[in-house]
């Protein structure tokens, strides 16, 4: 077995000859991909916000962030949030930031929706917009939500959000309460009281 910073390779052989009756050499090979991050966030404040909106399959989700790096500035910002499952984002509020000026420019993909931003300084800076459910999904896990330097991609934060209780676990049940929504933020959760039934 051999391991280095790019790849782990593991070699293991396996008498198969009770298969076929006889020893015939064979070679079965399998490849693991995987992305690793930095060891250690940095770079970036991100805060996430989700509120149920006036229908029962709108949420409004709010993501804040601010630069914190050595720079004044970061020049070129992206924001990924992935979609939580059984989810897409309401277009109209994606374009709406664009419109506004507050992103350079949107992309939607493969359940993700991406912030280009431009010039982000040491301010707090809020981007809100919303997502919908648009098919029933039970026991929904956290999703992340990621915003790095597109060239400087060491100075990254990341975050999850989500709505459904189901997800949380037993510890973090007792954390958020009574019936509330539960939302992460940096690894601490928060709680959203739920309205009054009419």
């Amino acid at each position: 077995m051999s391991d280095s910073k790019s790849q782990v390779r593991y070699l293991q052989t396996e008498d198969l000859s009770f298969l076929f009756g006889h020893l015939i050499p064979t070679v079965l090979q399998a490849t693991l991909k995987y992305n690793v991050l930095p060891k250690k966030a940095s770079g970036f404040s991100l805060s996430l916000e989700i509120v149920k909106n006036y229908s029962s399959t709108v949420f409004d989700l709010t993501v804040t962030l601010k630069y914190t790096g050595i720079c004044n500035k970061s020049s070129m910002v992206v924001i990924d949030v992935k979609m939580l499952s059984g989810f897409t984002p309401t277009m109209s509020s994606i374009e709406e930031l664009e419109n506004k000026g507050q992103v350079m420019k949107t992309e939607v993909k493969n359940d993700h929706v991406l912030f280009y931003l431009e010039n982000v300084f040491g301010r707090a800076d809020s981007f809100p917009f919303s997502v919908e459910q648009s098919n029933l999904v039970f026991n929904i896990q956290p999703a992340p939500v990621m915003v790095y330097d597109y060239y400087e991609k060491e100075e990254y934060a990341l975050a999850f959000y989500n709505i459904d209780n189901s997800s949380v676990s037993e510890r973090d049940k007792a954390i958020t309460g009574r019936g509330g929504k539960a939302f992460l933020v940096t690894n601490r959760f928060f709680c959203i009281k739920p309205g009054k039934k009419s």
